[in-house]
């Protein structure tokens, strides 16, 4: 295989960043169409890709969740549950680099995992995780910004 005209690294996370922020705008957007929400799958799994090539455990850990999310969002709870129990694992195995942020996402993406997949009881027992993570997270403006975007 020939080498690229261009730095591989930096492109693989140009495209790892552009990815995942564009995946975020299609689950921040409440009318999607089937369309969109099939672009927003695809994204997250370009963004997981790259990420893969050039990021930490910490960056896969993010891009599992982020698949968690979108399959939650499209309704797949199968799906859903499937990447929300590789984020935990990632969670448990190599924890660097987690923030408080994260854990509060962590449990919110686990929760609309389980109501995705009809499992209200355990939805709810990750929700209420989700709220108290959420309450500890140390920025004010985090803090506010994660209680207003996930309705806790």
């Amino acid at each position: 295989m020939r080498e690229p005209s261009f730095d591989l690294q930096q492109a693989h996370r140009w495209f790892a960043v552009e990815y995942n922020n564009t995946t975020w705008d299609f689950l921040e957007t409440s009318d999607r169409s089937d369309a969109e929400s099939e672009e927003m799958i695809h994204r997250a799994h370009a963004a997981f890709l790259h990420w893969k090539e050039v990021g930490a455990p910490i960056n896969t850990l993010r891009a599992y969740n982020l698949l968690t999310y979108v399959y939650a969002m499209k309704g797949d709870g199968k799906a859903a549950l499937h990447y929300s129990d590789l984020t935990i694992r990632v969670q448990q195995d190599d924890p660097k680099g987690l923030t408080d942020w994260d854990v509060a996402l962590i449990y919110d993406a686990a929760a609309r995992a389980y109501d995705a997949s009809g499992n209200k009881e355990k939805a709810e027992e990750y929700k209420a995780k989700a709220k108290e993570a959420g309450e500890e997270i140390q920025g004010d403006r985090d803090r506010d910004v994660f209680m207003a975007t996930f309705k806790m």
